[in-house]
């Protein structure tokens, strides 16, 4: 029968699409919703991270005992 050939191969093809489409349904938010989350990781951390050297390079600066050592080390 060549027309059971042709349902076959029609069915199959179906299958397939409705497969690909399922999954890129559920793919398509999750690789989203995960590449926001990272990318808003990463800029939390870049951020927090600028904050602290900042601070630190600050109250370094500002610290009476830094600049007593500078000039007791070299003086």
């Amino acid at each position: 029968m060549p027309g059971g050939s042709y349902q076959k191969e029609r069915k199959l093809r179906l299958k397939k699409k409705l497969e690909k489409k399922c999954f890129l349904g559920i793919f398509n938010p999750i690789c989203i919703l995960t590449g926001y989350l990272a990318f808003s990781l990463f800029g939390l951390a870049f951020s927090l991270f600028g904050l602290a050297s900042f601070f630190s390079f600050y109250f370094e600066s500002r610290s009476p005992a830094s600049s007593v050592t500078k000039t007791t080390r070299y003086g």
